[in-house]
């Protein structure tokens, strides 16, 4: 395949907004997908995010399809980002990431009691803080990729402190299997990263797409977890009269 250079899509992009702070073992090259493994492996979370969609619409859940597009939204993003491999776009995939992670920890701050009034307002609020603290971060040197390492850890705490304060005993093996699937997924990232077994020329499978795979393998097991925790924390409050009040 031909390299990546100046006659390419994306390249004026790359010089206009500058480079991702992270280049994956998966050689660049001209056209209008540049890292193809990484790339196409993201088609997963569009099909796992439109079945999770499937799945609320049978329980009427409005809560359960909003994550389903997230999910969708999320894979979009990490699609255009490893497409085109540049500052601006690595930022909108990690907007993508934000949306999964701050949705489910605004469903566990309303199962400590966190107020339904605002709670939209404020999940947007964050998505676009978090997302604009991307670029001071980076030209700090600080590696943007701690941000949802930061995010997943608060997920694991604050679903720790709601089981002990609520009365929500439920089975945690969707948790715990999402957990584990992602533990993975991170691994491979990682080994990717470090360039270990690294094959550039391999537009197949690469060790960051097999992160796409597995992460995306997450998201079912994650809905399956919290279906009933979404319904519980994004249905309307109702007011004393009965009527729900406004979010």
């Amino acid at each position: 395949m031909t390299p990546f250079g100046p006659s390419c899509p994306w390249y004026q992009d790359l010089q206009r907004f500058g480079p991702a702070n992270v280049k994956w073992c998966e050689e660049r090259v001209c056209g209008w997908i540049n890292e193809p493994a990484n790339t196409w492996s993201n088609l997963l979370y569009l099909a796992l995010g439109a079945w999770i969609i499937r799945h609320a619409a049978k329980r009427s859940s409005s809560a359960g399809k909003a994550f389903g597009v997230i999910v969708i939204v999320m894979g979009g993003l990490s699609f255009l980002y490893h497409a085109s491999n540049n500052f601006l776009t690595q930022c909108l995939d990690f907007t993508g990431m934000f949306m999964m992670v701050f949705f489910v920890l605004a469903t566990n701050a309303r199962r400590l009691g966190w107020p339904r009034r605002g709670l939209a307002a404020q999940y947007f609020a964050a998505l676009v803080l978090g997302t604009l603290a991307l670029w001071p971060l980076n030209a700090a040197g600080v590696p943007i990729q701690l941000s949802v390492a930061v995010a997943g850890v608060l997920i694991a705490a604050s679903e720790a402190v709601a089981r002990a304060r609520t009365e929500d005993r439920g089975p945690m093996g969707a948790f715990f299997a999402a957990l584990a699937t992602l533990l993975a997924a991170e691994t491979c990232s990682a080994l990717d990263y470090k360039r270990f077994h690294c094959d550039p020329t391999n537009h197949w499978l690469q060790g960051h797409a097999a992160w796409h795979i597995l992460s995306a393998c997450a998201m079912p097991m994650i809905y399956l977890y919290y279906a009933d925790r979404f319904d519980g924390a994004w249905a309307p409050e109702v007011s004393a009269e009965g009527r729900p009040t406004r979010a």
